[in-house]
């Protein structure tokens, strides 16, 4: 009389659920890579062509 429910996909989690990136870590630990490649990232010399675009527009 009720519906039934029908299907492979009852008790099992999600797609996103189970594959994230940051399963089994913690929030601190993500922060700190994050920053980490931003920090890298900052350090990085400017090519030298986009220098030169920039010197054009003054």
């Amino acid at each position: 009389m009720g519906k039934e429910r029908t299907g492979s996909s009852e008790g099992k989690k999600s797609e996103t659920e189970t594959n994230s990136p940051a399963e089994g870590k913690s929030s601190d630990q993500v922060a700190r890579a994050l920053r980490s490649v931003y920090d890298d990232t900052l350090r990085e010399d400017v090519p030298t062509e986009f220098e030169d675009l920039l010197k054009k527009l003054k």
